[in-house]
């Protein structure tokens, strides 16, 4: 049994059994541990049910193994029920995977019926998967660019005309980048091909009158009415508000212009385009009337506010006249071009997407969304096996849960919508759309709010309902005051209009931990950084930018909670509270840019650091570095990577000395003049060998020394491979280790080391050359892409800072959400693309009155374009609503909220405070609790929406931020939320460092011992250590290991006396000083050979040793017979690899070695006899290596090596060795002189062995036996 207590709702969503079911989990609800929960229950109530019959699918990796194990230890505890028992043994093959794991499943099982190649590998490396790519749109561009030459009219080639739409005149990766996202969000579509088809129906336009067209009935209409009505509304509004303040001619002008409103929607149903468009203006708005007298302060005050917020709806209307209305003509014939353009663009995406996936299918990969699009394949087959597999799969399935519901894309709806069947089966969803921040990966919350909206509570279910509807909004995870603070927010930012759901009484979170100490609850904070608030003080120096006084401001923050030991809330300490460590603290960022100034900073003040998920670190300095001399290594002809080097630490010039460079050369490329001056430095006739103050000689050393160096790496490059040529920089240039001792220089090596290992994966794909990879980096940083992730390990208690994205689903103590004054994104280039809206273009045509070959044309901002810009806009504002509640509730106990704005900003920028007062106090305005929605959309940051939501607090002062108020006062009051704000400018943040530091230094001083001058012995200890240098430097260059057929040499000669007493003697004529013994005879490659294998000497010498081996000499008799049938046997075990090399062996040489006297005592001592017997020893390398001399006996070098065999005689060991070396048989003379050849050769290795053997079988070795197969001849050695 679970020992948790449950609410009813929770109990609900465990208990609940006859509908589908969707339960809205608040964030830190408890949704894992209900889900947990359920199944364990469902298991119990049926002993038939077994725990595979369960589908679980969760966003992540971790997440299902999170559950799995949730899952284990809760079958675990129930060791008395034999049923649970025996679904432990099932876990191993249930369903608890993400989506993308579950349709690969369904592949590998079921390929066959889509007649799918089973053997594929998965295309998960963004590296390769970017590089395939490229190489397909580069391959199907020349197509595209040849077939369009062979049009002679230019006006008629339609790819040309594509590219002259979306390309500037420098490359048309604009184009690229279009189709790479059309594909993209194709892929997220149940039909690709139907989605991309459809897109250019959205320029077809009726040429009889435009408002019955599909673009103007199903698209501009509906928003035209839902902008209209709000205008409307808000004339209303300002009607009565006049009024109230007795403005009797402004209010008769409000209400008119209600009533031109009004009449404006009734046209924009029964109107003509074009006399929509003359209304639709701002100046059949006339100018207000009706001012008060100067002396009637109040009615003046309210004139004037009435008077603005008249303006801005009248330019709202001249918006909407401005976005999606001009000539009717000309609109026709611009979408007609558009329309064409279109076409041409889906075609080219589709042909794209075929070209793609046939280079899939022939390398035998699958990527992501291949797994969707074939698992949905297989599901929705309509053969007769097909449909007895979607039968069948819906059977096994008694539930599917889907755990993160609202992160699903339409076509992994699509997929789980088919396995489920509601008479066999039930869907147990689980979410929560305020978590739903995946849009950019085409995740739909429409879908979650569909039923959210659609499915009903449990007092409402009758049979026929679509499904249960359960709320969960208690918060276990966070303190009162992050969750009061939440819901001040979304209770005035989030509803139906700007952030897609209402955050009404059901979603408001509920503190249910009861479990923390009220005393330990502490308020949030909000701190204001005011950059160059402090011009006119001369103390305070110019900042270049609002981010790093606002992060040195954090950094102050931690750097007070650490130094003041401000405690947090913790049940496994002695008195339930300790001091706040940095592992507690988290720093929320929305984008990485901020991450390297973060670092320096922190760095400055001694904060210990993790940044997760580095994206685009080849953005930071000391990676930019290294691609630039990557770039001059590859074509040195590149002025500004090779200024970038030789300023850089890696050659280190001075500006004086660089433009000395160019002053000395002043026509030729830069590096022709760096070349020049190092080339011509010692035939200079100078006058002054420090001319503008600089040291030539040192300049000539310090360019000499680059150009030698890019020398030996352009050789690399060209000869070996790129992550050799990357280390060898780092090794000779020194870089990585000089990153090191720069603030922050641990996060600095982790970068460089993940440019290595990007290389490195770059080098596994199919690509290879410098080249290629420097375009690939030039591409992933145009794109902005993650190239990949350098996580660093610090300490173990570092602050963590990390992405919102990267932090949903965790949790921390302590949390900054820091940078809130980041700017959000809304995307306006020539084409925007929306999976719901469509296709928007700017088209790049003609006027309606010029000729089709008139000159120039025009690029025309198209009303289908702002349509789905608006579209997007509204759907980006709702996601950036969503991503702002993730960051709120991953804190458990302190929230502290950080942004900035600048008071020196070029132009008319918005970030000053007083811009940033007024920005806020639009919320003021609002006569209900949800702030007004184009207040809300008009937000520029999340600073904006914070502002909005604390300036109607009871207690909440601007003054506190040093912020001007107006006269309005709050239209609705909200109730005071636990937190304070604080603003600080530079002078301020110092000031609070300096008393920190200074503190730390007392407390340093009463726990220091008072400093000592260090005695002579222990300066010299000291000296000993810091100039240390290595003593045994030739033992680095010699090797520690060495096989007995390199050194043989060394051991030919043995003195009598020696090898009696067991010892050996070393030919010291042959000994090295250092290094190592090796031979330099080298096979010829296979390659070379152009002629039909034959075996080598070696191949037959090995043979022949292999069948010495393999005899068996269990008979006392060897003859040709049995040397053949060895053989024989051998070539049917595949140890002889040829028929060929079989035939070379010299079975006649063989049998002789058994008549001889020797084979004849080997045969009757078999019993003792050792064959191929493997050895090892030691040998102190001075007596292999002269510089080694000086070396103890704890320097040995290990020989190895392989004894032919040895057996235990009457007299002794007898060793004995095979050689098949060739023998010069055609005199009696050199028959001689090449036996003795081989004797003096193999005679050093045969001493070798018997001191090895010596030393192993502690027995004499008393003959020394070599056996020459060719001459049959036995040597004694």
């Amino acid at each position: 049994m679970s020992d948790t207590r449950f609410t009813p709702q929770q109990q609900r969503a465990i208990d609940a059994r006859t509908h589908d079911i969707l339960v809205s989990a608040s964030a830190g609800a408890g949704k894992t541990t209900v889900l947990v929960d359920r199944v364990i229950k469902m298991l119990k109530e049926d002993p038939n049910l077994n725990i595979d019959q369960l589908l679980m699918v969760t966003f992540t990796n971790e997440a299902a193994d999170n559950m799995r194990e949730r899952i284990r230890r809760r079958l675990e505890k129930e060791a008395n029920n034999r049923h649970l028992r025996d679904q432990i043994n099932r876990l191993a093959i249930v369903h608890i995977s993400t989506i993308h794991a579950f349709c690969q499943q369904l592949i590998k099982r079921y390929y066959y019926l889509i007649d799918l190649d089973p053997q594929f590998r998965l295309l998960t490396d963004e590296t390769e998967t970017t590089l395939l790519q490229d190489q397909v749109w580069d391959d199907l561009r020349e197509e595209l660019y040849a077939r369009d030459a062979l049009i002679e009219d230019p006006s008629q080639r339609p790819f040309e005309r594509l590219v002259m739409n979306f390309v500037n005149d420098r490359s048309d990766d604009a184009l690229s980048d279009i189709v790479m996202e059309l594909d993209r969000v194709a892929n997220a579509q149940a039909d690709p091909h139907a989605w991309l088809w459809q897109l250019p129906k959205l320029y077809e336009l009726n040429d009889d009158e435009l408002t019955k067209s599909n673009f103007y009935q199903k698209q501009l209409l509906p928003v035209l009415q839902r902008e209209l009505k709000q205008i409307h509304a808000d004339f209303v509004t300002l009607t009565h508000q006049a009024q109230a303040a007795d403005l009797t001619t402004t209010s008769q002008m409000l209400a008119d212009d209600a009533e031109r409103v009004e009449q404006l929607l009734k046209l924009t149903e029964t109107g003509t385009w074009d006399a929509i468009s003359a209304q639709l203006t701002k100046k059949m708005f006339p100018t207000i009337k009706g001012r008060p007298k100067k002396d009637e302060t109040a009615a003046l005050a309210a004139y004037d506010a009435i008077k603005d917020s008249r303006n801005e709806l009248r330019e709202q209307i001249q918006s909407l006249h401005d976005h999606y209305f001009m000539d009717a003509k000309l609109l026709i014939k611009l979408s007609a071009g558009a329309k064409k353009v279109v076409d041409e663009l889906v075609q080219v995406a589709w042909q794209y997407r075929q070209n793609y996936q046939q280079i899939k299918l022939q390398r035998h990969l699958l990527d992501f969304s291949d797994l969707e699009h074939y698992a949905y394949q297989i599901l929705t087959v309509d053969t007769n096996a097909g449909k007895q597999t979607l039968k069948n799969l819906q059977r096994h399935y008694r539930e599917i849960m889907i755990d993160e519901y609202q992160d699903t894309n339409p076509l992994q709806e699509k997929i789980l919508q088919q396995l489920h069947d509601p008479s066999v089966n039930r869907l147990f969803m689980v979410g929560d759309v305020k978590q739903s921040i995946y849009r950019f990966r085409q995740a739909d919350p429409t879908m979650f709010l569909h039923k959210y909206e659609t499915f009903v509570s449990e007092d409402q279910l009758q049979p026929d309902s679509p499904g249960e509807l359960i709320n969960l909004a208690e918060n276990f995870r966070s303190m009162p005051n992050v969750t009061d603070f939440t819901n001040l927010l979304f209770s005035q930012l989030m509803d139906h209009q700007v952030g897609e759901m209402d955050y009404d009484e059901a979603a408001h979170l509920k503190f249910a931990a009861k479990w923390y100490p009220k005393e330990q609850v502490k308020p949030v904070e909000v701190m204001l950084y005011d950059a160059n608030a402090e011009d006119n003080d001369a103390n305070a120096s110019h900042e270049a930018d609002r981010q790093s006084g606002e992060l040195r401001m954090v950094g102050m923050r931690i750097r007070q909670m650490l130094d003041n030991h401000e405690q947090i809330f913790d049940p496994d300490a002695p008195d339930g509270h300790r001091d706040i460590k940095p592992g507690d603290i988290v720093l929320l960022e929305r984008a990485k840019s901020i991450n390297n100034t973060l670092v320096n900073e922190f760095a400055s003040l001694n904060i210990p650091l993790t940044v997760h998920g580095v994206e685009n670190y080849f953005k930071s300095t000391e990676v930019r570095t290294i691609v630039s001399l990557l770039k001059i290594i590859d074509n040195p002809y590149q002025d500004i990577p090779l200024v970038a080097v030789l300023r850089s630490p890696i050659v280190g010039l001075t500006e004086p000395e660089m433009a000395y460079l160019r002053i000395n050369d002043r026509h030729n490329q830069y590096f022709q003049a760096l070349e020049r001056f190092v080339t011509t430095y010692h035939d200079l006739k100078l006058l002054d060998d420090h001319p503008y103050g600089i040291d030539l000689a040192a300049l000539h050393q310090k360019t000499a020394r680059f150009l030698d160096q890019l020398h030996e790496f352009h050789n690399i490059a060209q000869r070996r491979s790129l992550v050799e040529l990357i280390w060898t920089i780092y090794q000779e240039t020194g870089y990585l280790d000089y990153v090191a001792g720069m603030p922050g220089g641990q996060q600095r090596q982790a970068n460089l080391h993940a440019l290595y290992e990007r290389a490195h994966g770059y080098e596994e794909s199919s690509f290879k050359g410098l080249y290629q990879f420097i375009r690939f980096v030039e591409r992933m940083q145009k794109r902005n892409q993650d190239l990949g992730e350098a996580p660093t390990q610090l300490a173990s208690d570092t602050v963590n800072v990390m992405t919102i994205h990267g932090a949903k689903g965790l949790e921390f103590p302590v949390v900054f959400l820091i940078d809130t004054a980041h700017g959000f994104k809304d995307e306006n280039g020539k084409a925007i693309i929306d999976a719901n809206a469509g296709l928007g273009i700017k088209y790049l045509g003609r006027a309606a009155d010029q000729a089709p070959d008139a000159l120039p044309q025009i690029l025309y901002d198209l009303p289908q374009r702002n349509l789905i810009i608006e579209a997007q806009r509204a759907s980006s504002r709702a996601e950036d609503l969503r991503v702002l509640y993730v960051a709120l509730t991953r804190a458990q106990q302190r929230l502290i909220i950080t942004g900035s704005v600048n008071e020196n900003k070029e132009g008319t920028g918005r970030s000053g405070l007083k811009q940033t007062a007024k920005t806020w106090q639009k919320a003021l305005q609002s006569s209900t609790a949800i702030i007004g929605s184009q207040a809300r959309l008009n937000a520029h940051s999340f600073l904006d929406w914070i502002g909005m939501g604390m300036v109607r607090a009871a207690d909440f002062d601007l003054a506190d931020l040093g912020m001007e108020a107006n006269d309005d006062e709050a239209a609705w009051q909200t109730s005071s939320g636990d937190f304070f704000a604080q603003r600080y400018n530079q002078t301020q943040v110092q000031k609070q460092l300096d008393d920190l530091a200074a503190q730390r230094g007392e407390q340093a001083k009463e726990t220091t011992a008072p400093a000592t001058q260090l005695t002579p012995n222990q300066q010299q200890a000291f000296k000993q250590v810091v100039e240390m240098e290595y003593p045994h430097p030739e033992a680095v260059l010699t090797t520690a290991y060495q096989a007995v057929s390199d050194i043989k040499q060394l051991f030919a000669v043995q003195d009598p006396d020696d090898r009696e007493m067991g010892r050996l003697t070393f030919d010291q004529q042959q000994v090295k000083t250092s290094g190592w013994y090796r031979s330099d005879d080298f096979a010829q490659p296979k390659f070379m050979t152009t002629q039909k294998h034959q075996p080598s000497a070696t191949e037959i010498g090995t043979a022949t040793h292999l069948v010495f081996q393999k005899l068996d000499l269990s008979s006392g008799k060897v003859d040709a017979k049995l040397v053949s049938q060895t053989i024989a046997q051998l070539r049917m075990d595949q140890l002889l690899s040829t028929d060929e090399l079989a035939d070379a062996i010299d079975i006649d040489g063989i049998v002789a070695f058994y008549q001889t006297e020797l084979g004849r005592r080997i045969l009757a001592h078999a019993a003792s006899l050792r064959r191929e017997a493997p050895f090892s020893m030691l040998i102190n390398a001075a007596q292999l290596f002269k510089n080694l001399a000086d070396e103890k006996e704890d320097a040995p070098v290990l020989i190895h090596g392989i004894i032919d065999g040895y057996f235990v005689g009457d007299d002794g060991l007898e060793l004995f060795d095979y050689k098949t070396d060739h023998v010069d048989q055609s005199t009696a003379a050199l028959k001689e002189r090449s036996e003795q050849r081989i004797v003096d050769r193999y005679s050093g290795q045969l001493n070798l062995y018997a001191g090895a053997l010596q030393n192993v079988e502690r027995q004499k070795v008393a003959h020394r036996w070599l056996y020459l197969v060719a001459t049959r001849e036995l040597k004694e050695i």
